[in-house]
């Protein structure tokens, strides 16, 4: 085996083997562009997430305030309507004085805590 066949045979196998890389490197880019729009759609999904999670925290702070809200107006009712039954029964028979003072102090009550309780 001369020289000249042996650079041949040299040539070939080099030749193979950076055509063997090149094809490597070929895959391998085509399946990194492949990934690419997944990718992109993973990154979009995750901050459409965030901003999802971010507003419902914050319709849960706007729900526990109207909760709130909602049990005062509540409380405010029946003490309301606790303090007109007690006028009724003061109107009609004019002995329910204790009844009138109660009323009045619920009242007062409320008011007081119900400044407190304000969001």
């Amino acid at each position: 085996m001369g020289i000249k066949e042996w650079m041949q045979i040299t040539s070939m196998i080099v030749t193979f083997v950076v055509l063997l890389l090149n094809t490597f490197i070929l895959i391998y880019t085509l399946v990194q562009k492949s990934k690419e729009p997944a990718n992109k759609i993973q990154t979009e999904f995750d901050e459409f997430k965030k901003q999802v999670e971010q507003k419902f925290q914050e319709y849960d702070l706007h729900f526990d305030k109207d909760v709130r809200r909602i049990e005062d107006l509540e409380e405010g009712s029946i003490v309301m309507i606790e303090s007109v039954q007690a006028i009724l029964k003061h109107s009609i028979d004019g002995n329910n004085i204790e009844g009138l003072k109660d009323a009045d102090k619920n009242i007062d009550k409320y008011l007081v805590t119900r400044g407190r309780r304000r969001v």
